[in-house]
């Protein structure tokens, strides 16, 4: 399941010089330095990847190959088809196997230092938690809102909210995330 969610963190989208979300606690003893939310539809099933990061605008950073990033991706994502909805959905523990029906989180946590180099920790994929989503308007200048509690494989817990605007299609779907 980590592929899948890999392919979560192909880009980050949001306006510049806004707070657009907020996020407390640390990973492997970093503190995060989030203040950006974006959202992009997946496509051929009923979801969203909502991306928490560091860039000043996300929708433009895959394309800028933002370096020095951290990138916490929330994929809900509804398995058994129907639509998604305002809800609080469990964040689903890629290391159980057993992908449960319904509505699901995808939880993970990625980052690049300043010479794009992976420094993600190990075990950063989301265990357990909750995800919270009060507005969800996934149409063109749609935005999906909400919050989350997070706990991942490593024993890190992260809390926060997100006002992520939905940007429009990537054309470099399928990319790295970022440093190209």
């Amino acid at each position: 399941m980590k592929g899948f969610t890999f392919l979560l963190l192909l880009a980050a989208c949001g306006g510049s010089g806004s707070t657009r979300a907020t996020v407390s606690g640390k990973v492997e003893g970093t503190s995060l330095n989030i203040s950006n939310s974006a959202a992009f539809v997946i496509s051929g099933r009923p979801g969203v990847d909502v991306l928490l990061s560091n860039a000043g605008d996300g929708c433009e950073a895959n394309a800028a190959n933002l370096k020095s990033k951290q990138v916490l991706s929330l994929g809900v994502t509804s398995l058994g088809g129907a639509a998604l909805d305002a809800g609080t959905f469990g964040v689903y523990d890629q290391q159980s196997g057993n992908i449960p029906a319904g509505t699901v989180v995808f939880a993970d946590y990625h980052s690049t230092n300043e010479r794009c180099a992976d420094t993600t920790p190990p075990n950063t994929l989301g265990a357990s938690g909750k995800v919270t989503l009060t507005k969800v308007a996934l149409g063109s200048g749609g935005e999906v809102s909400g919050s989350f509690v997070l706990l991942l494989e490593n024993g890190d817990h992260l809390k926060g909210t997100f006002d992520a605007p939905v940007c429009g299609d990537r054309p470099d779907a399928g990319a790295d995330a970022g440093c190209h």
